[in-house]
C-alpha cells in the first residue's frame, strides 16, 4: 500500500511539472522615457495589473508620477496622473480586492533639514479615481507592512529589534497605534480580519 501511495505521489508531482513547463511566461516590453526612474509593478489579480513610475519634476516642491494598467491580457487601459507635493520615494502597497482599490505608499528621503512625511495613495481600479492622504504624523522610516481593513490602514515597523504598528483612519484622517502595542513587541506573527465580527486578530509576542 505504502508503495501505491508513493508511486501516486511521484506521478502527481511529475505531471505537475510537465504542465508547469508547458505554461508560457507572460512577458510585456515598456519602452523607458528619457531621464526617468525604474518602473513599478503591483498585480491587482482579476483586475490586471499597474505599472508606475516617477515623471516630471514640475516645480522646485511638486513631482509628476504616472500611473499606467493593463488588464490580464496586458493590454493598456489607461494613463493617470499623481502630484506629490514634494520627491518621494516608494515603499509598498497594498491590493484591497473587496473594493477594488490598490493603496501606494510613499515616503519623502532623509534630509536632516526638510520634514519627512509619508503620504498613502488610493488608486481606484473600478472608477479609476485617487485619492491622496497626507500623514504628517507619520516619520517611521522602517515600514514593511500595509494592510487596509474597513477603512483603517494598518502598517508594521521593525527597527532596533523592535516591532511598531500604526493605524492609519483613512475617513477622520487620524494616525494612532493600538493599546497593547505600548509594550515592546518582538514578533509580529499575524494579522488577520474577520469581517463580520469587524474584529482584528493578532498574534504577537
Amino acid at each position: 500500500m505504502k508503495k501505491k501511495i508513493l508511486l501516486f505521489l511521484l506521478l502527481s508531482s511529475l505531471a505537475l511539472l510537465g504542465l508547469a513547463q508547458e505554461d508560457k511566461p507572460l512577458r510585456i516590453e515598456l519602452e523607458t522615457a528619457k531621464d526617468i526612474n525604474d518602473y513599478s509593478c503591483v498585480p491587482v489579480a482579476e483586475n490586471g495589473m499597474i505599472v508606475f513610475y516617477e515623471g516630471n519634476q514640475l516645480k522646485s516642491d511638486s513631482i509628476q508620477w504616472i500611473i499606467m494598467h493593463y488588464d490580464t491580457n496586458l493590454h493598456k487601459t489607461a494613463n493617470y496622473q499623481i502630484f506629490f507635493p514634494k520627491t518621494v520615494d516608494f515603499v509598498m502597497s497594498y491590493y484591497d480586492r473587496q473594493n477594488g482599490s490598490v493603496f501606494l505608499l510613499f515616503q519623502t528621503p532623509y534630509q536632516k533639514k526638510e520634514p519627512f512625511i509619508s503620504y498613502l495613495v488610493e488608486f481606484n481600479l473600478i472608477s479609476f479615481q485617487s485619492t491622496l492622504y497626507t500623514i504628517d504624523e507619520l516619520k517611521d522610516q522602517s515600514l514593511f507592512f500595509l494592510k487596509i481593513v474597513d477603512s483603517k490602514a494598518i502598517m508594521v515597523s521593525f527597527a532596533k529589534e523592535k516591532y511598531d504598528i500604526y493605524l492609519y483612519d483613512l475617513r477622520l484622517k487620524s494616525l494612532k497605534s493600538p493599546l497593547f502595542s505600548n509594550n515592546q513587541i518582538l514578533s509580529v506573527e499575524f494579522c488577520e480580519a474577520d469581517t463580520l465580527l469587524k474584529r482584528l486578530h493578532w498574534g504577537i509576542i
